[in-house]
């Protein structure tokens, strides 16, 4: 079985960033993605440097998985679906049936996002449907936007859209949880509308998103989901991998490395830094520095 210097689970930006670096200083690595996550949902990404019109993040995985192979990443499209440390060595089962091991591990695993329960709005995401202000908030000055949250966290950024636009209506009563009163009484006294009946359909046409909110339609130019994320760490707390914070996100230090010393995270995974693909690309490098100084150490 072959035993690869490091092994990369995740095929986003901070996944591929790392390939690139591991390649470039001459440590096989094997990068595995399960086709899943932020970079397949097809939306574009107007904010990464270098891309004055933006860029598809499909389009963009694709040049970096490119990038990453160029210099002698390999690749896996499957899932890893267990791992076990013994004897300094990783071993991986993976969904498509193989195993291998590794000497180190940069898990970029990312997370999934949550969304409204039986509507699937998610295949709007990059049309209609969105998750981050930071990313998209400035796609809507002077669009009327429809607001989804149930977390009194959400308030401040609600309120950021202000600076968008006027026209905002929120729902924060959705999958049996509700925004606190004094966050509702807070929102409204800032001009924002606030719906109290759930959504109960989803459709689109050529320039609007169509809701059903209680027994009358709603058109609106954009909506974002502020439901919030879950942290993809589940095969690292089957086996006690790593340490994680109160939330569920792997801990690191300034280094990428994990509480183990062969285990290194990047990306939204971390919690550490805002998820933006320019973070994650950043962690991806430092991470395989990290990992690349580790393997010179105990060659």
């Amino acid at each position: 079985m072959k035993i690869w210097d490091c092994v990369i689970i995740g095929d986003g930006p901070a996944g591929l960033s790392a390939g690139v670096y591991m390649s470039r200083a001459e440590h096989t690595n094997l990068i595995i993605g399960s086709g899943t996550g932020r970079w397949h949902y097809g939306q574009i990404n107007q904010n990464y440097l270098g891309f004055p019109k933006g860029i598809k993040v499909n389009e963009l995985r694709q040049l970096g998985l490119e990038q990453a192979k160029n210099y002698g990443s390999k690749f896996s499209a499957c899932k890893v679906t267990e791992i076990k440390y013994e004897d300094n060595l990783y071993m991986l089962t993976c969904s498509d049936g193989t195993n291998c091991q590794a000497k180190t591990i940069i898990y970029c695993a990312g997370v999934s996002d949550v969304w409204p329960k039986n509507l699937d709005i998610e295949r709007w995401v990059g049309n209609f449907v969105f998750w981050c202000i930071t990313c998209d908030g400035y796609r809507a000055r002077d669009r009327k936007i429809l607001v989804v949250a149930n977390r009194s966290s959400s308030v401040e950024s609600i309120k950021q859209f202000l600076d968008f636009t006027g026209d905002i209506t929120v729902i924060p009563n959705l999958d049996d949880t509700f925004l606190a009163e004094e966050s509702i009484i807070e929102l409204e006294a800032s001009g924002i509308t606030i719906m109290y009946e759930s959504m109960t359909a989803v459709t689109s046409d050529k320039d609007t998103f169509v809701v059903s909110i209680g027994a009358n339609e709603y058109r609106f130019s954009m909506c974002f989901s502020l439901l919030g994320s879950k942290p993809r760490t589940e095969l690292l707390v089957e086996n006690k991998l790593c340490d994680l914070n109160n939330k569920g996100y792997v801990i690191i230090n300034d280094k990428n490395r994990t509480s183990n010393p062969t285990l290194f995270a990047a990306g939204d995974i971390t919690d550490k830094h805002a998820h933006q693909v320019a973070t994650a690309v950043h962690e991806g490098a430092q991470a395989a520095q990290a990992a690349t100084y580790y393997l010179y150490k105990h060659s």
